[in-house]
This record gives structure tokens, sequence and C-alpha cells, in this order.
């Protein structure tokens, strides 16, 4: 790279921009203000796109650094022929009479959305949080088709299927260490959370990946990696859909995926691919819980993935999982 080259006054402007950033210089009182403004432009937007959003209230609580929409409704009607919607849904009764509006209508509620991070007060320390509460999907929409109608009877589905989602990150600048904790559920189906610890990471300034001296460039320590799930019944509503269509169950196909005989993988050395492999079929077999987490940390750089040849990178991540356990 030339002394003279532009890019280098490009990054330097950017960097610039940044440093001059006023929001850590706001007060509170216009943050809240900010913020208020922007959720309602949100919504404002969602309306003009025919998604009619409505919320019970916002609260702000800048000691807590937290953001909370309460009772957030989503409304909108389907229009186009489909499986769950064909024209002589759209044409309800409630239409005729002038009591709602044509097409199908979806509904989504939220009983909370909460933000975190706008308010923190650490310099060195780069916060999001996002933590949505009890995520419902009205099931009638399912009532227009008789066979989504017949596999919601037979999974027991109630009039609503919800699921909870939460994703809180911090980024120490000083440390150069990034965690992350991630937490999805079905309720009354699936469990999974993640959390994960890297450090030492390096990215080009550049986002042109496809470039493979930029590739090259990125590199990080994955210091803890995590990840737990335990099935409450989503193993078996998948079996049973499969069985209504003459298909082999999840473990079954499972298997026929792998490039092993089922045989070996009952008599790997513990800590191995086939190890880690025969723990996931055991657990969609059986069900119950399945956990792992890495015992080395692991180092990794785009290189890597490039020159595979040099370090074997696709038997090192396995390491990621390791120590894995199954529980029922």
């Amino acid at each position: 790279m030339g002394l003279f080259d532009y890019s280098i006054f490009q990054y330097l402007f950017v960097s610039l921009i940044t440093i001059l950033n006023p929001w850590q210089m706001i007060g509170d009182d216009t943050k809240t203000s900010i913020i208020n403004k922007s959720i309602n432009a949100s919504v404002q937007i969602l309306r003009a796109y025919e998604i009619e959003t409505t919320y019970e209230k916002i609260e702000i609580n800048t000691m807590s650094d937290t953001v909370t929409i309460k009772d957030i409704d989503f409304i909108y009607y389907l229009k186009d022929n489909s499986e769950i919607c064909n024209y002589d849904n759209m044409i309800s009764s409630d239409y005729l009479d002038f009591k709602d509006f044509y097409g199908c209508p979806i509904h989504v509620n939220i009983e909370s959305l909460e933000i975190g991070g706008l308010f923190s007060k650490d310099q060195n320390s780069i916060k999001s949080k996002l933590k949505f509460k009890n995520i419902s999907l009205d099931s009638k929409i399912f009532d227009n088709n008789a066979e989504a109608k017949a596999i919601k009877k037979l999974l027991d589905i109630n009039d609503k299927i919800a699921v909870n989602l939460e994703y809180d990150t911090e980024y120490l600048f000083n440390k150069n260490k990034f965690e992350l904790v991630l937490f999805f559920e079905i309720i009354d189906n699936i469990k999974i959370s993640l959390n994960t610890s890297l450090s030492r990471i390096n990215l080009p300034i550049t986002y042109d990946y496809d470039n493979e001296e930029n590739f090259n460039k990125i590199k990080f320590t994955i210091n803890e990696f995590g990840i737990k799930i335990t099935d409450k019944g989503l193993i078996e509503n998948i079996n049973l859909i499969s069985e209504l269509n003459n298909q082999p169950q999840i473990s079954d196909i499972f298997i026929s995926l792998l490039d092993v005989d089922q045989d070996k993988l009952g008599i790997a050395k513990k800590g191995s691919k086939n190890y880690i492999l025969n723990n996931v079929h055991s657990f969609l077999l059986n069900s119950g819980t399945i956990m792992c987490q890495n015992s080395n940390i692991l180092t990794l750089e785009g290189y890597d993935f490039v020159y595979g040849d040099t370090r074997e990178v696709e038997s090192t991540i396995w390491q990621l999982c390791n120590d894995i356990q199954t529980g029922f």
C-alpha cells in the first residue's frame, strides 16, 4: 500500500467520525426523547406497510440501562391465494358485515421487548441486549387449511405458538474481548442456550471478504464455547409428522446423512468427531438434553480456511464440543 493511497485517508476520516460520535455525550433526557421518537417512527413505517402495530407503553430506565416496550401487537392481512389463505377465507363473515378488513389476518403479540446498551456509561464496553418475552402467533391462521388444521390437532397445538428469545453481547474494547449469550425457546417444544467468549479478535478495515488477502487477516481465539439443548416435545412432533408422510424418523435421517457406519459411532474415542456424532444420534433417538463445551482454547484465522492443509481445521472445530453429555 502506497504512502499516499487514498484509502489511508478514508480510514482516518471514518475513525475521526467515530471519535466525534455524539451519542455518549448526549444527556439521558435527550436520549430518552430520541428513543421514544425512533420507536414511534418505526411503528408508523410498519403501519404504512399495512402492518397494524400497537403497543401498551414504553418504559425507559436509565439506571438499569433498559428500554422496554410492553404488549406489542402486529396484525397483517394476507391477500394472496395460498394453502393457508384462499379467496373464500379472505371474504369472511366479519368482512361482509363491515367488521373487519379483506384478507386472512395473521396476529402476532410480543408480551415485552427489552433493549439494553443504550445508556451504558462504560467507555470501554459496548453492550447490546435484546430480550423478546413470549412472542406468540395466533394459530387460527392454520384453521383455513384442512391438512394444517389436522397437524395442529395431532401436535396438540394450543391457540398460540409461543417463542422466547434473548440475545446479550458485550465487547470490551480495552481487552479486545467479545462475549455472547443466546437463549431461544419454543415453549413446550425446545430450549437452546449458547454462550461463547472470544478474544484477540482481528478484522480487516474493509469488509471485502472476497479479497483473499483481507480474509486471511481475520483472527480470533475462542476461549469458551458451550451449548445446551433440551427437547420438550419437538423431536416427537417431528417424528409424528414424518410418520404421517411415510418418512423415516429424524434419528434415522441423521444416520443416513453421515459418512460413517452406525456401529463405529458406538466405539468412538471420547472427544472425537464420531463420539460427538454418536451423542447427537442418541439425543435424536431418545430425546432429553444434550450439552457440550470446549475443554481447550481454540485459535483460528482466515488463513486456515483458505489453506486448510497447513492445519486440520475441520477436526479442530469439532473440539468445540469435545466435552459432550446427553441425558434422558
